[in-house]
């Protein structure tokens, strides 16, 4: 564990938003999980920073904020980079919207194929296991 550097006598921390995050939250993703930043910029994403307080850290704004957590859960809920920012690109909510389910109704097919793909396993197994019980 990395020790924390002693806080300078008299310093008292810059106060932020309820709403805002660090740098470092922002590159780690909402919540922990796969950092967000790094993966973005190896996707040809070129994120837009906002200025460093005195302290250095940074401040993201509402949208920042809401952008970080949506990704952060897609990816969670197995989407890629690609199928995010594609995603983010579409500008009007009526594309987005259709696009989205489009993608739901894919994962939801891929899930019920990999579990139909484990219960045909499983059901091996069992059998296996019965024949060498006897």
């Amino acid at each position: 564990m990395r020790k924390r550097r002693p806080r300078r006598k008299g310093h008292v921390p810059e106060r932020r938003s309820p709403r805002s995050i660090s740098a470092r939250r922002a590159k780690l993703g909402d919540g922990g999980g796969p950092p967000l930043l790094p993966a973005a910029r190896r996707q040809g994403a070129k994120p837009v920073f906002p200025a460093r307080r005195e302290s250095g850290y940074r401040d993201y704004d509402d949208q920042a904020v809401a952008a970080l957590s949506l990704i952060s859960r897609a990816r969670r809920l197995g989407y890629t980079l690609k199928e995010i920012g594609l995603y983010l690109k579409i500008p009007d909510e009526a594309g987005r919207t259709a696009t989205l389910l489009r993608c739901i109704d894919g994962k939801l097919a891929d899930f019920d194929a990999l579990m139909a793909d484990t219960q045909s396993r499983r059901g091996s197994l069992q059998a296996l296991r019965r024949k060498l019980t006897g």
